[in-house]
This record gives structure tokens, C-alpha cells and sequence, in this order.
């Protein structure tokens, strides 16, 4: 079975490559409706993130509307992910526009690498491929991506365009060596926690999120460059690096910069809550701060 899948997704990879974009995406919608229908642990997942973030008095009706579409722009970011394999880097260039780039540059200048902290919203995946393209040393953390036995190839995928791969499982020193390389290395904040996740403030309610980017700033001296993306329209990508942090370890902890990073989040999700892709219960009952 792990091979046919692996057999498939080759498949999948090169179709994609090959079809017009009006094609994929039209598949890609459909395959987004079908898993909608039938992965329910998902649907509800991310229907009651949404709550959270909409409100109590959010019309039911538009939150069920956008758990629809959220699934299909999640479809959407697997098919572009794909297309990432064949697709041409001035093509690329051509559908990703990178707003604020100084604040990549500012961190690098600073000679101690640089932790960029993006959320699942829009397509990251581009978001890292463009930064590659354009010469930034990259490193992504990326855990088990559409299932065990096709993570390889996916990674495969990323070192081809001179993204390094670093595994949750990893050493702590592999990422630091990253950093010592004046090389970023990006982090998803909404992402599953793994060890050392912080409780902060988010949405007026009490979540655990990773910790790890206010770790290495604190531990090394690495800047925090904030971004964002968003799909405009099929196929085309806004990245929007927000802000730069400068963690002190004589002022900030683990757990206020992890806060400060959960109020920048609010931002681009609040504006993006469509592309919102997070599928897992970010909130526990009764988790509201007081």
C-alpha cells in the first residue's frame, strides 16, 4: 500500500505539472469537497477554531460556509505545493510578491541567523519557495506531511529547491547550527506542539502554542522575523513579512514572547480567516481568560 501511494503521488506531482491551472484547481476544489464530506474529526476541528475566532455571535450558517472553504483552499495549497516539483522559478517569481523583504535583510545583517514565524494561512509552502529562490538560506521545520511514507518525497521536493529539511525529532542542534550559518529558519506558530509548548493568550482564550521560535531567539541572539501569506487569487501569493523582534533575555521569557508573537497572529488570520488551515482543536472548553 505505501508504495501505490507513493507510486500515486508521483503521478499526482507530474499531472499536476502538466495541466492548465484552471484544471488543478478545479480538481483540487472537488478533491477539498470530498474530503469535507467525509472527514469529520477535520470538520469539526477547525468549525470550533472558527467559533473561537468569529465569536458567539457569529452567524452559524457563515461558519459552516467557511469550514466548506477553508477545505477547498487547503486543497488548493496541496495541488500548488505539487506543482512546486515542475514549476519554473520565473514562473514562480512571477505568482509570489514579497512585501517588507527588509526585515529578512535587517535579520541577517545581525550576523545570528534569523527565526521566521509564519501561520497556516495562505500558502507557506510558496512563501518558503520564494524566499529559497531569491538566495535566502532556508531551513523549514516540517513534521509528517500527507502521510509517513510520502514525507521523503515531500522533502525531496524542498531540498531540490535549496530548502534545508529539519525534522521535529531532530537535535536542537542541527537548528542551531542552521542559525550559527546566519540562515533562517521558519516555523509554523499555530503548528502541532511538540515539546516545550507555552500557554499564552489567543483570541481571549488560554492555548498552548509552540514555543520553540522565543527558545532560539532567546538562547541565540536570533532576530524574529513575522510574516504572513495570502492568496490573492489561484495561483498568485502575497508574502508579508510584519515585523522584526529583538528578544531580550534580561527583559522576556519564554512564555511573553511566545505572547507577543500569539497578538501578531490574530492579525493575519483575522484578515485571512478563509485560508486558515488549522484542523486540529487549537482551545480546550472552558479556556477563556478571565
Amino acid at each position: 500500500m505505501a508504495r501505490l501511494r507513493r507510486l500515486l503521488f508521483r503521478l499526482f506531482v507530474r499531472l499536476v505539472g502538466i495541466c492548465p491551472w484552471c484544471v488543478v484547481y478545479a480538481v483540487a476544489a472537488a478533491v477539498g469537497r470530498f474530503v469535507y464530506c467525509f472527514d469529520a474529526k477535520r470538520r469539526t476541528g477547525l468549525a470550533a477554531n472558527l467559533s473561537v475566532v468569529l465569536g458567539p455571535a457569529a452567524d452559524p450558517r457563515r461558519r459552516q460556509n467557511l469550514v466548506r472553504t477553508v477545505f477547498r483552499n487547503h486543497a488548493w495549497t496541496m495541488a500548488e505545493h505539487m506543482a512546486l516539483a515542475s514549476m519554473r522559478r520565473r514562473d514562480h517569481e512571477k505568482r509570489v510578491t514579497i512585501v517588507n523583504r527588509r526585515y529578512l535583510d535587517e535579520a541577517l545583517a545581525r550576523g545570528r541567523g534569523g527565526v521566521l514565524v509564519l501561520p497556516h494561512v495562505g500558502n507557506w509552502e510558496w512563501a518558503g519557495a520564494a524566499l529559497a529562490i531569491l538566495g535566502y538560506p532556508l531551513n523549514v521545520v516540517a513534521g509528517e506531511q500527507f502521510s509517513r511514507d510520502l514525507s521523503p518525497l515531500v522533502k525531496e521536493m524542498k531540498k531540490r529547491l535549496n530548502i534545508g529539511v529539519i525534522s521535529p525529532e531532530g537535535t536542537f542542534r542541527s537548528i542551531l547550527r542552521a542559525l550559527h550559518k546566519n540562515e533562517f529558519v521558519a516555523l509554523l506558530l499555530d503548528g502541532d506542539v511538540y515539546e516545550g509548548g507555552v500557554e499564552v493568550e489567543f483570541f481571549g482564550r488560554r492555548a498552548v502554542l509552540p514555543s520553540g521560535a522565543a527558545v532560539l531567539a532567546l538562547r541565540t541572539g536570533a532576530a524574529i522575523v513575522c510574516g504572513a501569506t495570502a492568496r490573492q487569487r489561484p495561483g498568485h501569493l502575497t508574502v508579508v513579512c510584519h515585523e522584526l523582534i529583538i528578544a531580550d533575555p534580561d527583559r522576556d521569557d519564554e512564555v511573553s514572547v511566545t505572547q507577543h508573537l500569539a497578538q501578531y497572529l490574530e492579525k493575519p488570520i483575522c484578515d485571512n480567516i478563509d485560508q486558515w488551515c488549522i484542523f486540529r482543536p487549537l482551545w480546550g472548553a472552558g479556556d477563556v481568560v478571565q
